[in-house]
């Protein structure tokens, strides 16, 4: 389809001469490179592509006939394949927000008393944002890509849901004065409380191997006064900042470290703010043991 440069290696993307570079915001209002290598989860966030050549995808999803330029890509039954409900999606938060049905890749939306018939996918890296959105009887398809963290990844949803108004003749229509302000009072440095207290070991007493039966290890060390963090086998470094009492953060992915459970000088625990998917609904935070393994 004309799709030249489009690839599923982040590393190809990398090496490309004309690339984006994933940002990430944070909390304290710095814009930072993120690398985000997600090739190992595969067709979750591993496809790099420009509008041009999204633009062709576009063109061949609108012609319904499974041929590009002449050319047959798909038989027409397995293109319909795609847009044929697989899954009901029960979550009511995830019905309200994609849809009731999903099929091979879409989430089917059909056709009411204001919309017409759509097939949708929103699309999600740790920074890169992408919405993409195909109105059959209208022959139109919209891809939206953002970058740069939590306020382009709902600028994304919101700019969906605007054009979507539009397709209707709503002209007004506009959510993201309100959204951007509910962001703003949320995504800022967070105030100690209760008040500030430095902590109640030595930097030494956090240091060591951290295991949790989902993630894997987190491995602290120390230099130079500052607590450091690996997650996994990643050999990028992740400097903690002090909170409160035995609370770190981290901030360049915004997670809560919690050390608890002390005895002898040392923490045997961490609490991570990182969703606990072995419980339903999925508990907020996630507990780290530490292991006797050296570092």
């Amino acid at each position: 389809m004309g799709m030249t440069t489009t690839t599923t290696s982040y590393w190809d993307f990398l090496n490309s001469t004309n690339h984006a570079t994933p940002y990430k915001l944070l909390k304290n209002g710095t814009m930072v490179p993120y690398d985000i290598i997600p090739d190992p989860v595969g067709p979750a966030g591993s496809i790099y592509s420009s509008i041009s050549e999204m633009t062709n995808w576009l063109k061949f999803q609108i012609a319904d006939t499974g041929y590009y330029n002449g050319v047959q890509i798909v038989s027409k039954k397995e293109l319909d394949e795609t847009r044929t409900p697989q899954i009901n999606v029960t979550d009511p938060t995830e019905s309200a927000m994609y849809g009731s049905e999903y099929g091979l890749g879409w989430f089917i939306h059909p056709e009411d008393e204001n919309l017409p018939y759509y097939i949708s996918h929103p699309g999600d890296s740790t920074d890169f944002h992408a919405q993409i959105t195909i109105y059959p009887s209208q022959n139109l398809g919209i891809v939206i890509l953002t970058n740069g963290g939590v306020y382009a990844n709902n600028f994304r949803s919101i700019l969906d849901s605007k054009f979507r108004q539009l397709l209707i003749g709503n002209e007004d229509f506009d959510p993201w004065p309100a959204t951007k302000n509910a962001l703003d009072a949320v995504w800022k440095p967070e105030s100690p409380s209760p008040p500030l207290v430095g902590p109640t070991l030595n930097l030494t007493g956090y240091v060591g191997v951290y295991s949790n039966m989902v993630y894997g290890n987190i491995t602290i060390t120390s230099s130079n006064d500052t607590l450091i963090c690996n997650y996994g086998t990643n050999n990028q470094a992740f400097n903690l900042e002090h909170f409160n009492g035995d609370v770190f953060n981290e901030p360049y992915n915004d997670f809560t470290f919690n050390f608890t459970d002390i005895s002898n000088d040392k923490t045997n625990k961490v609490t991570v703010s990182l969703p606990d998917y072995t419980t339903y609904q999925s508990n907020s935070t996630s507990v780290f043991n530490r292991t006797n393994s050296s570092i």
